[in-house]
């Protein structure tokens, strides 16, 4: 990684521990932005969500935005992993495939894995298909599936900017469904257009939803998203994986959208708190060192 050089004023966020002692640190990381000409605004509120997230997760570190790089010393704890203060979570809503568009190449996809020993309906189900998913994948199948859509024959078949993504798995399932999204350097809507996410009880007055509302600078760049993709299904994603993929009936001009996923209050409180705190920009680690 080149080193990055930052003509901005010097800048500094810190967080300390929260539980009333102090406690000793043994690593300090080094991150830095992907996009390094990202208007320091972002950098900032990128900073304040990882403070935001080690806080939530009842963790300690110190974290400091300095010169353009983030600086951070975390405990010595033997159990405590990178991914814990650096999550790599990104909110965003993509356009997707609909399966019609692309049963051909699922049939070729099927063919290949049949020559290759496994039957393709032990992979995918398909009676389960609609609008962007091809079907659903039994969870202790999903390394097999991954194995196969990423064989050059297959891609071969696919567009290029088409990603097999999953969805999460409800309470005890045992299968996942698998969306056909469309995968872009720069997605149309990100978590910098979202004012916040919120909690409501769903309308069958027993499941919850979580509620997303647009600033209300990027409430037309909703709508416009919304009339390009009526009659289509979307991909709500964090991360890498697919929270809802609900089809848009008409363009969506309050700046609103819902996440139904059939989820109890804890679960719906926990999607809106990592929607909310996902992370502005890409941070990447570049050094990580121990302290004396």
């Amino acid at each position: 990684m080149r080193k990055i050089i930052s003509g901005a004023a010097f800048m500094m966020l810190m967080f300390s521990g929260f539980n009333g002692h102090a406690q000793k640190y043994c690593q300090q990381v080094t991150a830095a932005f992907s996009d390094t000409n990202a208007p320091e605004d972002l950098k900032k509120l990128t900073v304040e969500r990882l403070i935001q997230n080690v806080k939530n997760k009842k963790r300690q570190a110190d974290i400091k935005l300095e010169d353009g790089l983030i600086i951070a010393k975390i405990p010595c704890n033997g159990n405590e992993v990178l991914s814990h203060y650096f999550p790599s979570e990104k909110f965003a809503i993509c356009e997707t495939y609909e399966v019609a568009e692309i049963r051909d190449a699922v049939a070729g996809m099927a063919a290949i894995s049949e020559s290759w020993g496994v039957p393709f309906d032990n992979l995918i189900n398909n009676r389960f298909a609609y609008g962007a998913s091809i079907g659903t994948c039994p969870i202790n199948r999903i390394v097999q599936f991954r194995t196969l859509a990423d064989m050059p024959e297959c891609k071969k078949l696919l567009p290029a900017d088409l990603a097999f993504v999953f969805g999460m798995p409800e309470k005890d399932a045992n299968a996942v469904p698998v969306f056909a999204v469309k995968v872009v350097k720069d997605p149309s809507i990100t978590i910098n257009m979202m004012k916040d996410a919120r909690t409501s009880l769903s309308f069958n007055k027993v499941h919850h939803d979580v509620q997303l509302e647009f600033k209300k600078e990027y409430k037309t760049t909703w709508e416009a998203f919304t009339k390009k993709n009526s009659g289509r299904c979307v991909a709500i994603m964090l991360g890498d994986a697919v929270l809802s993929c609900p089809m848009l009936m008409a363009p969506i001009a309050n700046g609103k959208a819902a996440i139904s996923a059939n989820m109890d209050k804890w679960q719906a409180e926990e999607m809106a708190q990592r929607i909310n705190f996902s992370l502005p920009l890409e941070v990447l680690i570049t050094e990580v060192k121990m302290l004396d």
